[in-house]
């Protein structure tokens, strides 16, 4: 069982915890970070999940497997990064960052640590059955690579139909 950390307990990462919880046997969330936890206080209880108000304390804790990200866009890159320097998978959705140079940074990183990242698009009218495919890929790709020997593409791209799961680009 991957346990993932949500970083961003909005709407959008509400539904990426409800996509899963309870439905899954490979993904849980364990843990939820915002800057003012008492906001998602009473969601993250009835979850199970533990609050935190920094990034920093899911990466350093060693019971967390894996971050999602559900934080605005300025931020997927400092993020994704502290994510792979701290080596754990991490999961973001559209826009991966806001501009080339730091996408490049971030990609590159990740390939020299061997952290997998991976990039989610949703169709906006579908939000669970989309996050909930979403997170089966990249599942199933850090799963995979934890028990092979050569492991499989690290850092992938995907978008999501209403009966399509496409997977646009690989970097292994």
């Amino acid at each position: 069982m991957i346990n993932a950390a949500i970083v961003g307990l909005g709407r959008w990462g509400q539904n990426l915890v409800n996509s899963v919880h309870g439905k899954s046997e490979k993904i849980r969330f364990t843990a939820g970070v915002l800057r003012h936890p008492e906001k998602a206080r009473s969601y993250a209880s009835e979850r199970g999940l533990t609050l935190h108000s920094s990034l920093d304390a899911v990466l350093r804790d060693a019971a967390i497997d894996a971050i999602v990200l559900a934080t605005p866009h300025s931020v997927h890159a400092e993020q994704i990064m502290a994510a792979v320097n701290a080596g754990k998978p991490v999961f973001t959705e559209k826009p991966f960052t806001l501009d080339a140079p730091s996408a490049s940074q971030v990609l590159r990183a990740a390939a020299e640590a061997n952290v997998t990242v991976a990039l989610g698009s949703f169709n906006e009218d579908k939000l669970s059955h989309d996050a909930a495919a979403a997170l089966a890929v990249w599942l199933y790709i850090t799963a995979a690579s934890r028990t092979a020997q050569s492991p499989p593409t690290r850092i992938f791209i995907a978008s999501i139909s209403s009966t399509r799961i496409h997977v646009h680009a690989g970097i292994g």
